[in-house]
């Protein structure tokens, strides 16, 4: 598997440049934080037909590629939209099978983790990172790759957890982890 695009191993956050997955969608104007900032309305610039035909279909192995639901998630927890990013992927983990749903509920919980860290919430990043790692650890024992739906989960859970241990406090000019997306050369 080649890595499509290739990034540094630790970045995101807003950062300028880095690789989109669903780049049709724009951001929000800035990151919505409960309790400190306020709520604008939801993508009004994108409607939920932009996320593509595969929208309202479930997200499988075999279309993960194209779903812009789980795409688009990806590129808000890249850029530093984190509570936008779970949102993005709470509907496909609604309709998720025993596999997609610890899939995502972990990916929501490390958006979750990184929004704690944000308003420097020690206690309430540690709780949802170990439950985020816990479901993803639990995918991974499921099937036999290191990859799936494109997230090599193991590389994920390190930078995880590496960030954790290199800013302890409030971000600050930290960079958050980011996910690189995996496909078939």
């Amino acid at each position: 598997m080649a890595k499509i695009p290739s990034a540094p191993p630790d970045c995101g956050s807003g950062q300028q440049g880095w690789p989109r997955y669903w780049p049709e969608l724009s951001f929000p104007s800035s990151p919505f934080v409960p309790g400190i900032s306020p709520r604008t309305e939801r993508h009004a610039v994108n409607s939920w037909e932009d996320l593509g035909a595969f929208a309202d279909r479930p997200l499988t192995a075999a279309n993960w590629p194209r779903h812009g639901p789980y795409l688009f998630g990806v590129d808000l927890f890249n850029h530093g939209f984190w509570w936008e990013a779970h949102e993005q992927w709470e509907r496909p983990w609604r309709c998720g099978d025993l596999l997609q749903r610890p899939f995502l509920q972990g990916l929501i919980q490390l958006a979750a983790s990184l929004l704690k860290w944000r308003v420097g919430n020690a206690r309430g990043q540690d709780v949802l990172r170990s439950k985020g790692l816990r479901n993803l650890e639990t995918v991974k024992r499921k099937v036999s790759e290191e990859v799936y739906m494109g997230l090599c989960l193991e590389e994920l859970a390190l930078k995880i957890d590496r960030h954790r241990r290199l800013h302890q406090g409030a971000p600050a000019e930290a960079i958050a982890p980011m996910i690189i997306l995996c496909r078939d050369a």
